[in-house]
């Protein structure tokens, strides 16, 4: 798998919520991201330091965090969220079949 080996650059990162339906915001030392689903805004965000620049790699509970705010099954998944090889299509069926996202309503567990 391309990706799978690789750390999690923020800009790369940024790039890809930005073309794959979220949405940034400013939020204080933060940048927040929230995902847009059939133009309808979801309870599914992120969050990144506005720190977070460069080529340097967010770390382990950073990325953790991220995971689980952004519903992935695994690690892997969200790297290749990032360097494209896991198209907002196939983020849009992972968080249907997992039951987080139904006509641009989040669900709550």
């Amino acid at each position: 798998m391309e990706g799978a080996d690789m750390g999690l650059k923020p800009s790369k990162l940024r790039k890809a919520l930005n073309a794959k339906g979220f949405q940034q915001r400013e939020s204080g030392n933060h940048e927040q991201f929230i995902f847009y689903y059939n133009d309808e805004k979801t309870d599914i965000w992120t969050q990144m330091s506005r720190g977070s620049h460069g080529s340097r790699e967010l770390g382990e509970p950073n990325v953790n965090q991220m995971k689980k705010q952004m519903h992935f099954e695994t690690k892997e998944q969200l790297i290749q969220f990032s360097v494209c090889s896991f198209s907002e299509e196939d983020y849009i069926k992972m968080l249907r079949r997992n039951g987080k996202l139904e006509g641009g309503i989040q669900y709550q567990e």
